[in-house]
């Protein structure tokens, strides 16, 4: 029999392994084609609704054209933050004891939207990693998702007994934890709103939770003066770092996930090592409680925000202070990196957001619109350049239908032309 001449009798112990093999293959694939095929149900629709959007905007810009104007050649520039930049557009999250979330044009300091629902402050904004929602958790006890493109609430989430300080999405976005004054971690489905699981352990109230990079572990620092180590997927714990001689505020992993921060009441940062638990150094300097830590996306900076009014800037492989960022006159509640670590901005009790040159430390400008303390602040990931494209050769479409020509576009501006 030759080598290739398998028939379906053989009992060849290789031939059952392969077949197997086949077999798991096929269905890992059809899996995966399943997955995709949602996935691009899911962005169809939401470029339906944002194409609804273009189309209306559009027939509005039509209709401020003086119409004697089209009897010559000309052309009309229209600006379209509205539409153009919530499909690909940076944008800034920020949260607030005014009840609200406000979202941000970071590259013109322009205020876009608000999003209103919850009944308490706003403690935690997150953006999925997709950039498509918004997670963001306060002091009524409950979760809010929403379409950052629409503005539409999605969903609210509840089960906590008490305010929720922190909410973080897994790397694929198919999880989300939320930490809470009732001393748990609560694991959601942030598509369907249902609760996964509940993490116990922390025997005070549970400040914030980070997920590894690679989604393999939650890190949760509390009250409790500790930081603990989870299994998202099974609920275990794994370990408990202790070393915070007083409440830690906040813990991040570093994009590589070599590196846990944690932040503290005791006015340090600590770095770990998330896979051993062994303490690596202490970051002191600030004079008051350290509530927020960030790493920069290549993890070459760490940023720290302070109850003494400030942001320091940190090399986290050797432990060195860079600098210190002063402008805010009054407590720093958080700090983040936009997605390509050239900005930096940060949240106060001062009602502020402001935005930072994070290689020199320049101040480039302060956002304000929150009447109230700003406790939190989240970029949205890199532009959906997949959707944005999407969507501009569909607004090529409708303007073409309408016998203009769309010359030039952007995430901020577009240009019609008639002859």
């Amino acid at each position: 029999m030759g080598g290739d001449e398998i028939h379906k009798g053989d009992s060849n112990p290789f031939t059952n392994l392969r077949n197997e093999a086949v077999n798991e293959f096929k269905r890992k694939r059809e899996e995966i084609k399943a997955e995709k095929e949602k996935q691009l149900e899911m962005q169809k629709k939401e470029l339906e609704v944002l194409l609804n959007q273009v189309q209306n905007q559009a027939l509005s810009c039509l209709s401020k054209i003086d119409q004697s104007l089209l009897l010559e050649k000309g052309s009309v520039t229209f600006k379209s933050e509205e539409c153009l930049h919530f499909a690909g557009g940076a944008l800034l999250a920020s949260g607030s004891e005014d009840n609200t979330i406000r979202l941000w044009n970071p590259d013109t300091g322009q205020h876009l939207r608000t999003l209103k629902g919850h009944s308490d402050n706003v403690l935690s904004v997150v953006f999925s990693p997709d950039g498509n929602m918004i997670a963001s958790g306060s002091g009524d006890n409950t979760i809010c998702l929403w379409n950052p493109a629409t503005g539409q609430h999605l969903r609210t989430l509840k089960g906590h007994s008490s305010t929720v300080l922190s909410v973080s999405f897994s790397p694929d976005g198919t999880m989300l934890a939320s930490a809470s004054v009732d001393n748990t971690i609560r694991l959601w489905n942030p598509e369907t709103g249902l609760r996964i699981r509940m993490l116990e352990g922390h025997y005070s109230a549970v400040n914030s939770v980070a997920f590894s990079p690679d989604g393999t572990l939650l890190a949760s620092g509390s009250i409790d003066n500790t930081i603990r180590l989870w299994n998202p997927e099974t609920g275990e714990l794994i370990r408990t770092l202790e070393g915070h001689s007083n409440s830690v505020l906040s813990v991040a992993f570093s994009p590589d996930g070599a590196l846990l921060a944690s932040s503290s009441w005791d006015k340090t940062i600590r770095l770990w090592n998330p896979e051993t638990g062994q303490h690596i150094r202490t970051l002191e300097g600030h004079t008051y409680a350290v509530g927020n830590v960030a790493f920069s996306p290549d993890g070459a900076l760490l940023a720290s925000a302070s109850d003494d009014n400030t942001i320091r800037l940190w090399a986290p492989g050797t432990g060195e202070h860079i600098r210190t960022l002063e402008v805010h006159s009054n407590m720093v509640n958080s700090v983040a990196f936009s997605p390509d670590g050239a900005i930096l901005a940060s949240s106060s009790i001062d009602k502020s957001i402001r935005l930072w040159n994070s290689k020199t430390g320049g101040h480039l400008w302060s956002l304000e619109g929150h009447y109230n303390y700003v406790y939190s602040v989240a970029f949205r990931n890199p532009p959906n350049t997949l959707l944005l494209t999407s969507l501009v050769e569909d607004l090529q479409k409708v303007m073409s239908d309408a016998n203009f020509k769309l010359s030039y576009i952007s995430p901020n501006s577009f240009t019609i032309e008639w002859e």
